[in-house]
């Protein structure tokens, strides 16, 4: 148990509105998920994030200081309070990163190589790419000039509705097992959120994570943060009924 720091530059958030039933079976019985009714049904959400770390640091520790580029699938979830939250499905990191982040924060993590840009700056064309267990690429041109997530923000009752719905999020839920679950409460502040256009992408390194290379039926919306900065505190080995009820 302890408490972080993080400095997360240059994330894609690309996300996705799906039949509930294709990601109710990834999480543990009885967890629900944040659902939104839109055209007479219920859709399910969940996100793949690129993301690159430019400081993550232990409070307790004056060293290690890390820096690397990542991704996670995540889930979005009620717990029993009925509190949005996350449930992360699995953080892809490179290897050294992967090993340690494993060991103190007691996260699933698949070790994986990644390409990113070194900088990246409204109205340009970037291009992420992710080697490892199946390929990854994502093509994108940062468009400030956009207003909406398109189709995806019609599930919403506004635009800023809808990028809150996928960042303000204070409990951090995975791992699950037994009878119990781990948890993180995450503090942050983000910064401008921006529309992207996306030329390009292949998500198959979450191919097996998500059971499913590909969801037909998807609606995506997808945006970028250029600067986040988040306060994390745990782990913390909680019961199951925190996310059941039961």
């Amino acid at each position: 148990m302890g408490t972080y720091t993080a400095e997360i530059n240059d994330s894609l958030y690309l996300n996705f509105a799906v039949k509930p039933s294709e990601i109710e079976r990834l999480l543990p019985p009885g967890v629900k998920l944040d659902r939104r009714h839109y055209r007479g049904r219920e859709w399910g959400f969940f996100s793949v994030l690129l993301y690159s770390c430019d400081r993550f640091s232990f409070a307790e520790l004056s060293w290690p200081r890390l820096a690397f580029k990542g991704a996670e699938t995540r889930i979005y979830i009620l717990d029993n309070s009925q509190t949005p939250s996350t449930y992360l499905i699995r953080e892809y990191l490179p290897r050294f990163h992967s090993t340690l982040i494993k060991y103190y924060c007691k996260i699933p993590t698949c070790r994986m190589d990644f390409d990113y840009p070194r900088s990246v700056h409204p109205g340009g064309v970037y291009k992420w790419n992710i080697e490892g267990r199946g390929a990854g690429v994502v093509k994108a041109k940062i468009d400030e000039s956009k207003a909406s997530m398109g189709q995806l923000g019609d599930y919403f009752s506004s635009r800023e509705a809808a990028l809150d719905f996928f960042t303000r999020r204070p409990n951090y839920y995975y791992a699950a097992a037994g009878d119990r679950v781990i948890k993180l409460k995450i503090s942050g502040s983000y910064g401008k959120k921006i529309e992207l256009n996306i030329e390009q992408w292949e998500l198959g390194f979450t191919a097996a994570d998500l059971e499913r290379h590909r969801f037909p039926e998807a609606v995506s919306g997808c945006f970028f943060v250029p600067e986040i900065s988040q306060q994390i505190s745990g782990p913390h080995k909680e019961s199951i009924s925190c996310l059941t009820g039961s």
